[in-house]
């Protein structure tokens, strides 16, 4: 068994995550922008008044102590029932916020030769590490959340990269309804590189492609792959990011010599899509790239000219793009890009109907309302516009980007709450077609009476989590089937 400053060193790395995905949000944007005389003249539309994201929410106590005085491991932050707090100054985000619990029985402290009044925030990382891993090893890792809905199992996150979940723990942190549909996730792709799969060839060893078999071809993923080689050895190492935005890492490796590509070593680790994030975090977002994606529109709409081939979906990823080439905004951090269907952080999904109590809908995230610069995805859809015209939209999907809204919260809008369609309004859009440059229309949603609406908050790269590459290791969190 590792040492106790072994686990102490491992611990403090996964603990600083959470923090470092803050702090590097807060480098990058904070980086001044390059500037050239010859740069064309350019704007940015953000409030001057935003410097750095919010700080991360706060951790909820932890239950009681366990029997034998050992604090128990680390929880999820539940999600609340009230409504999102108000937006905090802006001020550089704390460091990660220590883990507290009380001290164990005198008896306990003697025998383990620790001093648990004066443990440093790094010691109480290392233990909390080492009950995850003695949870782990005993199957106690799917043990219900006492925070979660309905006494869903949840994933411990750890920094042991062996530790296994069950598909019904990682499932409970997926937001299933009505989820743009896409031919494979990660998790169903790392079943490919399972012992038992059978491989009727040696693709790993073609290197005119760089994606497994699964997804080959896929317009609903992004990925790449490196290959090294010792002498006869041949590594490849690659990565899929999906629609979902769950990510998939492997490893083969093989001799050059004729084999069976069953012989071959195979490994595979895979990230669940990211859990939603805290209103603080969506509304800062809303705040960096909002009124640059509106801006980006209404110049559209202004131009009288198709953007990109005059695709309704270039119009969303050429604002997301032109965030990164504009030079005033070259700095900001990254945001997600359009993939597929998906536009960042999803946090509404419905499907529409002619009766109010026939629609149905989720909100997600800690939000209470949509925001000029969200993108929206509509399937099949039959709605009318509020001057009463009747539209259809999606054959099967459209995408546009949203400018103007009611700007108030929507009725009961906290995260995993049933939220119908009608209850948000009307969405003012500026949108375009093969047939139409971009046009401004707003829809009423309470003539929402057929197909499927998805609304994503445009977010940081971050959100997906470290380590978007072809890397083995891949860094935490990372599971294994």
């Amino acid at each position: 068994m590792p040492s106790f400053a072994e686990l102490k060193e491992q611990a403090k790395k996964a603990g600083s995550m959470a923090g470092s995905q803050v702090n590097s949000l807060r480098d990058r944007f904070n980086q001044p922008g390059s500037s050239s005389s010859n740069s064309a003249p350019s704007h940015s539309y953000r409030s001057p008044s935003i410097t750095s994201p919010p700080p991360m929410a706060k951790r909820p106590p932890p239950p009681p102590v366990r029997a034998g005085g050992a604090p128990p491991p680390p929880t999820r932050n539940p999600s609340s029932p009230d409504a999102p707090p108000s937006l905090p100054g802006r001020g550089l985000p704390p460091s990660l916020p220590g883990r507290t619990h009380s001290s164990a029985p005198s008896h306990v402290s003697a025998a383990m030769g620790i001093d648990w009044t004066n443990l440093s925030e790094d010691d109480k990382y290392a233990f909390f590490a080492l009950l995850d891993e003695y949870f782990a090893r005993r199957g106690m890792h799917d043990a219900p959340d006492p925070y979660s809905r309905g006494g869903a199992t949840r994933a411990v996150l750890s920094s042991t990269p062996s530790q296994t979940h069950t598909r019904k723990a990682l499932d409970s942190q997926q937001f299933s309804l009505d989820t743009p549909p896409t031919s494979t996730t990660a998790a169903t792709v790392c079943e490919f590189f399972l012992p038992d799969t059978r491989w009727s060839s040696a693709w790993y060893d073609d290197k005119s492609g760089s994606l497994p078999p699964p997804v080959l071809g896929s317009k609903d993923v992004q990925g790449g792959a490196r290959w090294s080689s010792y002498g006869d050895d041949m590594t490849r190492v690659g990565y899929v990011l999906f629609a979902d935005l769950s990510v998939l890492w492997f490893r083969v490796q093989w001799n050059s010599r004729p084999h069976d590509p069953n012989s071959v070593q195979r490994e595979a680790m895979y990230r669940p899509p990211p859990e939603p994030w805290s209103g603080d975090l969506l509304r800062w977002a809303n705040e960096l790239y909002g009124e640059e994606l509106v801006a980006f529109a209404e110049a559209a709409e202004a131009g009288g000219q198709p953007i990109g081939r005059g695709e309704c979906w270039d119009l969303a990823h050429l604002g997301l793009q032109s965030i990164l080439t504009n030079p005033a905004t070259a700095h900001f951090p990254k945001p997600v890009q359009s993939l597929s269907r998906t536009h960042g952080h999803l946090y509404f999904a419905g499907s529409g109907a002619a009766s109010y109590n026939a629609q149905v809908g989720r909100w997600r995230g800690g939000d209470d309302r949509v925001r000029r610069g969200d993108i929206v995805e509509w399937n099949r859809v039959k709605i009318q516009t509020t001057d009463g015209g009747r539209m259809t939209l999606g054959d099967p999907e459209h995408t546009a980007i949203i400018v103007a809204v009611p700007d108030q919260p929507v009725p009961g809008a906290v995260d995993g709450a049933d939220v119908k369609p009608y209850e948000l309004g009307w969405l003012e859009v500026v949108e375009q077609s093969k047939a139409h440059p971009p046009m401004r229309r707003r829809y009423d949603m309470a003539q929402f009476s057929e197909g499927r609406v998805w609304i994503y908050r445009p977010v940081p790269d971050e959100y997906i989590g470290p380590g978007l590459g072809a890397e083995w290791p891949p860094q935490q969190p990372a599971y294994a089937l």
